[in-house]
């Protein structure tokens, strides 16, 4: 599983893991989404398009809850994973800016 974010985020996601804070439209508990592929930009939610992201890979860990979701139109669709828990850091390994691995 793959997890976008911007830059500023990278440093504190590689020593903490990956903290659940919020909600949103999509779901009334926080969730973590997960792309099943590493995402192509236009994948990416549109606040984040025009940004420079960092790619994790992300191990979920056993007794998670776990929603597969398709996301998007046309050719565009993706698989996402909305996960219900913090992911240790021991669980997440930074992959690179994702304009250096796949654009």
């Amino acid at each position: 599983m793959y997890h976008v974010t911007p830059v500023a985020n990278i440093e504190r996601i590689s020593r903490d893991g990956i903290r659940l804070t919020q909600t949103d439209q999509y779901s009334d508990r926080p969730a973590l989404y997960l792309y099943v592929n590493i995402p192509r930009r236009r994948d990416l939610p549109t606040h984040l398009q025009n940004k420079e992201v960092g790619l994790f890979g992300v191990d979920i860990p056993e007794g998670h809850a776990v929603e597969r979701s398709l996301l998007g139109k046309g050719s565009s669709v993706v698989v996402i994973s909305r996960v219900y828990g913090d992911i240790p850091a021991s669980n997440v390994w930074y992959l690179g800016l994702l304009s250096d691995i796949n654009d």
